[in-house]
């Protein structure tokens, strides 16, 4: 089951967490595109996602999964961006290329204007993952 990108405008568009798993499905929406609600005169895309792909592989080499193909995604200033999906649908991959944790296996990967790797970019980042590496006796 692929992942799905739910894209909304402005600090209303959510205003509780818990109201999540309520939110229509608007995958197919039109309205939900950047096009509709970014305004793009004279800002540029936080985030742009074109082709992006993941490919994890085995130790001999071959395939193991295709955690993300072909993803195209902007997120503009203002933005709020619900990433849902079932598990092992590419969601953590998703947000792990977007901090600069891990690399894409394709396409093009814009953050902040620049690539993730980029020191600059990296300052203005934060990633913590659900699963913390951070030892429980030193947080």
């Amino acid at each position: 089951m692929p992942i799905t990108l739910n894209v909304s405008p402005g600090p209303t568009a959510i205003t509780d967490m818990t109201d999540m798993p309520n939110m229509p499905d608007m995958t197919n929406d039109t309205k939900t595109t950047p096009a509709a609600h970014a305004e793009k005169s004279s800002a540029q895309a936080v985030a742009e996602l074109r082709g992006i792909g993941k490919t994890y592989y085995k130790p001999d080499g071959s395939v193991l999964v295709d955690a993300l193909v072909n993803v195209y995604l902007e997120i503009w200033k203002g933005q709020y961006v619900a990433i849902m999906g079932a598990s092992g649908s590419g969601k953590s991959t998703l947000l792990r290329l977007l901090a600069g944790v891990e690399r894409p296996s394709g396409g093009r990967l814009e953050v902040l204007g620049g690539n993730p790797d980029d020191a600059r970019v990296r300052r203005a980042l934060g990633f913590l993952p659900e699963s913390s590496p951070f030892l429980a006796e030193l947080s």
